[in-house]
Parts: C-alpha cells; structure tokens; sequence
C-alpha cells in the first residue's frame, strides 16, 4: 500500500510539474506576441508622428525661407545703412589673418554683451514681478528695433533720391511704423486674430535687421553670429538655464490663465521659433545676397538643412521642450561662407581676372 501510494503520489507530481510546464509555455508565448503587437505598434505610431512631424516642419522651413529671401531682397535693393562700420567692428584688410579675426571675435563679442545685458534686464524684472519696468523696457526695445533702422532706411532712400525730409516726419513715420508692433506683441488677444500681421513684423524686422547688419566686414558677422549661436546654447541647456526657468513658468501660467510673457515668435502645431532666430538666418542670408547669388544659396541651403533636423527633433519629442535652434543652422551656414569668401569667392575673381568661364 506504501508504494502504492508513493506511485501515485509521483505520478500526480510528474502531472502537476508538466502542467506547470504548460502554462510556463503558455506564458511565455502570450508575452511574445504581446511583445512583438507592442513593437509593431510602435512601429506603427513612429512612422505616423514621423509624418506629422514632416507635415509641421514644413510650416517652419517655408516661413525662415520666405524671411530670408524678403531679407536678402532689401539688403540687394536698399542703399547700404553706412559707409564705414564702427572703429571697434571694422577689420583691417590688410593685417594677417589671425589678427583679423581676433578684431572680428572681439566686435562681435560687444554686440552678442548688449544682448545678454538687455536680455538678463528683461529677465530679472520678469522674475522680480516688476511688470511696469518690464512692459517699458520691452515695449522700448520692440519699438525701437522697427523704428530706428526704419527711419534709417527712409533717410538713405530719400539722400539716394535727392528728395528733402525733416527730423519731424521721419519721426513720425518711425512711430506710426511701430506703434502698431507693440500693440500687436503685448496685447494677447491679438495673437490669433491678427497672425498675419506679426508674421509681416517678423519679416520685416529681420529684414531690417540684416539691412543694418550688411555692411559690417564678414568676419565680424560670421564671428558674432557664431558667438549669438553659443549664447544660444549656453542659456537654453546651462544647467541652471534661465530659458528652462521661463518655459515652466509659462507652463504653469497657462495652467492657470495668468498673462505670459510677451513676444514675437512663428507658431506651427506646437512648433515655434522665435524673432531672433529669424535676424540671425536672414543677416546670413542677406550678407551671403550682397556677395552673389551662388553665396546666397549656399546660405540658403546650409541654414535649411541645420534647421531640419533640429525641427524634427522637436516634433518627435513626446513633450514640448526647449531646443536651441541656431547652433547646427549657424555652424553650417557659418563653415559655408567662410568656405566660400576664403576659397570659393578669390577662385571665382581669379576666374573672372582671366576670363576664363566655367
């Protein structure tokens, strides 16, 4: 009877153990093909966002081309803003290389310095809740950004044209130009009804921009350019980064209502570039214009293509995030005209001196 027992009992363990077995197996294969539903999925989910983020970035690749093109058309047309630049960014032709652009580093070192020292103002009555001085000095800056080189450009057209203007009607004319400008950025009840319109001021301030921009030896403009592309990446990925502080404070604004901070920026389905970014593509644009066309598009096509992947990484992202959007755009527009005024630019005179055509 002992052994009996002892039989059936191994004969119930060996039947209990290979149902255990079983339902292992069984396991094991419902996590597969639960794992490969999941992949495909996945799969399926990547290539769709993967075509939305197509569908988005194109928006933004039409608009920062159609600012450049506007941008480099009245740097070609326009009269130049000045004759000679300032002592402290001009750059002496004849010294060496080096020395060159160790004038052009320093030159655009003092434009990138009067950024930073306006932007940590701004920045500190932000923070501090002082929206009176914050308002004044915003509205000062916008307004005087569209107002002056526009006053500027009226007074060269009109000397071009030999045709007499007074202190009093340029004035005017920069005020009426602006005024409109600071309505349209502060008052946040104009950001959907009147999009055209700050589209049309973001052009036309980054055109404006460049015109201002033009005349300054190349070196100082690819060095400063360079430089605004490092501060770039210094404020948004620093650490203790000040642009990540304001995003979640806008975060937690919209939340709750509360007014944010104002600006002119490009919107396309959560994708948004700001008016900076469209002043430093179009001052490449537009000095590349002023040296040919062929510089002109290699400007075009190396700013487009650094800002390609730079969009679809933002597109792609599973949350909103702030990305600097100059440093690969820059770099490679940048290494194309410097290439192209150090080699491609003395080949072509060479070229021409010989009249040889290619």
């Amino acid at each position: 009877m002992t052994d009996r027992r002892a039989e059936r009992a191994a004969a119930l363990l060996q039947h209990r153990w290979r149902e255990h077995a079983l339902e292992l197996r069984v396991c094991r294969l419902l996590r597969a093909q639960a794992r490969e539903a999941a992949r495909q999925a996945e799969e399926r989910a990547h290539a769709r966002s993967l075509a939305g983020a197509a569908s988005t970035v194109w928006p933004v690749l039409r608009e920062a081309a159609g600012v450049m093109a506007a941008a480099a058309l009245l740097a070609c047309l326009a009269p130049a803003a000045y004759e000679e630049a300032a002592p402290f960014l001009a750059v002496d032709e004849g010294a060496a290389a080096a020395e060159q652009w160790r004038h052009a580093l320093l030159g655009g070192a003092v434009l990138v310095g009067a950024f930073a020292l306006l932007f940590a103002a701004l920045l500190a009555l932000y923070l501090a809740e002082c929206l009176r001085g914050f308002y004044l000095l915003h509205s000062l800056w916008i307004g005087g950004l569209l107002a002056a080189p526009a006053a500027l450009l009226l007074v060269r057209l009109c000397q071009e044209i030999h045709l007499p203007v007074d202190v009093v009607s340029v004035g005017l004319f920069g005020w009426n130009l602006s005024m409109p400008l600071v309505v349209v950025v502060h008052w946040h009840a104009t950001e959907r009804r009147f999009a055209t319109l700050r589209r049309l001021y973001v052009a036309l301030l980054s055109s404006l921009a460049t015109w201002l921009l033009v005349p300054l030896p190349w070196q100082t403009a690819v060095a400063a350019v360079l430089e605004l592309a490092l501060l770039d990446v210094v404020l948004v990925l620093a650490p203790t980064s000040p642009v990540q502080k304001l995003d979640k404070i806008h975060r937690m604004r919209r939340r709750t209502g509360e007014p944010q901070m104002p600006g002119l920026t490009f919107k396309a389905e959560g994708l948004e570039l700001g008016m900076g970014d469209f002043i430093i593509f179009s001052a490449l644009a537009g000095y590349a214009a002023r040296r040919g066309v062929s510089s002109l598009a290699i400007a075009l096509v190396g700013v487009l293509v650094g800002l390609i992947p730079t969009m679809f990484t933002l597109a792609l992202a599973n949350e909103r995030r702030v990305v600097p959007a100059l440093p690969l755009s820059v770099a490679i527009g940048c290494l194309l005209l410097v290439i192209d005024g150090s080699v491609l630019s003395p080949f072509k005179e060479a070229l021409a001196a010989g009249h040889v055509f290619l």
